[in-house]
């Protein structure tokens, strides 16, 4: 659908878009208040929306948009999940007020000097805490919708509240998005609602972007590079670095009686909803969502749309821990009629679109300001590049009389580049820089742990502090053994360390 056009929007009902792959559609509030997952649209500013976006504009009073381009896809229901949104909102806001009241500021304690390590996970009282709450459901269900509009919900009652988003979606399909390109799992604060006009950026710029107009604060993530789409290419690492970001977050909440007041949301995989994945065992299933309920305590579940999987989650938590599941709130959330199945062609060309976002800023805004990232050459003999193996399973041939198949703990394996063959490998690959801890950081009367070299659970649970490209074949020099790379910035390199894995981008 094409030309300039008025769409009158009833009170409590939602105009739903789909764009195709070279749509772009301008949008303008005439009159009348409406919002785009929870991000108020301001009267009289022009929003581009572009790059295949599926979102739902909502109008609780009634509104009038004038509107600019093409669609694939265009129409106004008043089947619309927000006000059982609204609701879950307000329970949450509750709580948040109800924790602000009771809590106090962080002071370390001397008694307990090992909560100064990494890894130290205190026990942080749920009464001065707001809700830690995950969200999941099947493959295009509206897992990331859900938790932008809480999110943005929470910012916008100028109490100036920063709820913690927990992204454990390393494929970021599902216009999942977000400040770091695909293969993380990470954590980020919020402190203003943000607006999604791409799914290439659906919870705000990338942190290496400029202040745009819609969104002056920088998302600065807190990050670990798993380097694969899907949990189940090794569960055992992937709860790992869950388990990782877990402590991260409870050491910040120890001191942040802000945050902590103002809660976490937590955005999960499809994968999390399939029963088996991440278990040795066909009857010990949802082994995922069972270590993410306890490494991040969580208060509330909310399943989206799916009624077995609802049962099955009200069954789960029966067997679960009683410090977890006496406390929990399992709720089934309506799944939105406007909810766009995708293929993988589309989640591809999504995480294309934010690898580039994040090397070349945010092309689809022209107020973001625009990214020049450098080449650099590095000598191979200097990187040091690992990869996370597979979960592999030992054929039955190969096992002795009576036994029964079991997963290898194998989690990394260093990559040694002896050949041209072997350096090709990493021809646009994407690479994530992480940062070994080191034993001067930690205190001396702690430090044991940390002596002589580090195993692969520490690389495993290292800090992500950036990003590489290998842009090209004729990139590698085998004989002056060098490698040219793209950088986000100039400078030196922040580590030589580099974790690679199945993501792939190529600078078109």
């Amino acid at each position: 659908m094409s030309s300039e056009r008025l769409v009158e929007i009833p009170a409590l009902n939602e105009f739903r878009l789909e764009l195709d792959i070279k749509d772009e559609l301008s949008i303008k509030l005439i009159n009348g208040r409406a919002e785009l997952n929870g991000f108020e649209l301001s009267l009289d500013k022009w929003t581009t929306l572009k790059d295949e976006l599926k979102c739902s504009i909502y109008t609780w009073i009634g509104c009038t948009l004038e509107i600019k381009g093409q669609s694939l896809v265009e129409y106004i229901s008043n089947e619309t999940p927000l006000i059982s949104y609204l609701n879950l909102h307000l329970a949450f806001e509750q709580q948040r007020i109800k924790a602000r009241t009771t809590n106090k500021e962080y002071t370390p304690s001397p008694e307990k000097p090992n909560e100064r390590l990494p890894g130290y996970v205190n026990s942080i009282d749920q009464s001065s805490s707001g809700y830690r709450v995950m969200v999941i459901g099947q493959e295009d269900s509206g897992k990331s919708t859900l938790s932008r509009t809480l999110l943005n919900y929470t910012a916008r009652t100028g109490k100036g509240w920063t709820p913690i988003l927990v992204n454990l979606d390393p494929s970021d399909h599902n216009t999942q998005g977000g400040p770091l390109p695909p293969g993380t799992i990470s954590a980020t604060a919020y402190s203003t609602s943000t607006q999604t006009t791409s799914p290439v950026n659906a919870f705000g710029s990338s942190s290496t972007s400029g202040a745009s107009l819609d969104n002056s604060s920088a998302l600065i993530p807190q990050a670990l590079p798993y380097a694969h789409a899907s949990p189940a290419h090794n569960s055992k690492v992937y709860k790992s670095i869950v388990e990782a970001i877990a402590r991260r977050l409870d050491m910040r909440l120890e001191r942040d009686s802000k945050a902590r007041a103002s809660g976490v949301f937590i955005d999960t995989p499809a994968a999390f909803s399939l029963p088996n994945i991440g278990s040795e065992d066909k009857n010990n299933k949802y082994e995922l969502i069972k270590h993410a309920l306890h490494v991040f305590r969580v208060d509330v579940l909310l399943v989206i749309g799916h009624e077995k999987l609802y049962i099955e989650m009200q069954r789960l938590q029966k067997t679960l821990d009683p410090k977890i599941g006496q406390n929990l709130k399992v709720l089934k959330v309506p799944k939105s009629g406007g909810a766009v199945e995708t293929d993988d062609a589309y989640r591809s060309r999504v995480q294309a679109g934010q690898i580039k976002s994040f090397f070349y800023g945010n092309l689809s805004n022209p107020y973001d300001e625009q990214l020049s990232p450098q080449s650099m050459t590095i000598k191979i003999d200097n990187l040091k590049v690992f990869r996370i193996t597979e979960d592999k399973v030992a054929p039955t041939s190969a096992l002795p009389i009576g036994a029964s198949r079991v997963l290898e703990n194998t989690q990394l394996e260093r990559v040694n580049f002896e050949s041209s063959s072997q350096l090709l490998t990493l021809v646009h690959s994407l690479l994530y820089l992480v940062k070994w801890p080191d034993v001067n950081d930690v205190l001396n009367k702690h430090a044991k742990e940390y002596e002589g070299d580090l195993a692969s659970k520490d690389l495993i649970r290292a800090d992500l502090v950036g990003f590489l490209i290998v842009v090209t074949s004729t990139a590698i020099d085998s004989v002056k053994r060098t490698i040219t790379v793209l950088a986000p910035s100039p400078g030196r390199l922040p580590s030589l360390t580099a974790v690679y894995g199945s993501f792939e981008w190529q600078d078109t």
